[in-house]
């Protein structure tokens, strides 16, 4: 399996120039060596391989929107971001959501998202499943950011279409603000190198 980075294929668009050692085909990257080895005797046929691609759009809320989340009340700041500029807040017991084209379970390999709550509180997390289905849990976030790891979301047949992250509200003297930035929903997608060629 391939893990390209999705910046990296960003840098490789805009940048539209390969670099004398590599070979590029849509969002795939291979040294020269590795087209030669993957090649089929006579060059013609395809090879399956994946490419893994977060599912979610905007992950760290670097666009400085929201879009193409849904929520009653989450708001984008530049006040604490765990990485980058931007992070999503949450003042409350308030929801925060992104659905997106259903996609088989089984291809996604890690569900991880940086979270803080400055009162070490909770935060009820779900994955959506087609048709209209969830499965949802409690966690706990620190009071520093950390990565939680969602994996036990993760049903083992059906497809993911969805994750909706909630605030909170009670449980101290302080405001009641949760954080949430890099969202990652890693999935392995299948992509056909088609005549692989250097010519």
């Amino acid at each position: 399996m391939s893990r390209i980075p999705l910046i990296g294929i960003v840098a490789m668009l805009v940048c539209g120039v390969a670099t004398a050692q590599t070979v590029r085909s849509g969002p795939v990257e291979l040294t020269k060596a590795e087209v030669e080895a993957l090649r089929p005797a006579g060059g013609l046929s395809s090879v399956a391989s994946t490419v893994d691609v977060n599912l979610v759009t905007n992950p760290g809320f670097e666009s400085g929107a929201l879009a193409p989340w849904t929520t009653d009340g989450w708001v984008v700041s530049t006040t604490n971001p765990n990485s980058g500029v931007y992070h999503a807040e949450a003042l409350g017991n308030i929801f925060i959501r992104q659905d997106f084209a259903p996609v088989d379970v089984t291809t996604v390999s890690s569900v991880v998202i940086s979270m803080l709550q400055p009162e070490v509180a909770i935060s009820w997390i779900c994955l959506f499943y087609e048709p209209s289905d969830q499965q949802c849990d409690l966690f706990f976030p620190q009071a520093t950011w950390s990565q939680l790891d969602l994996v036990s979301l993760l049903r083992p047949a059906g497809n993911l279409t969805g994750i909706q992250v909630y605030g909170y509200s009670g449980g101290g003297g302080g405001p009641d603000v949760t954080y949430l930035d890099d969202v990652l929903i890693d999935s392995a997608i299948p992509v056909e190198l088609q005549s692989l060629s250097t010519n």
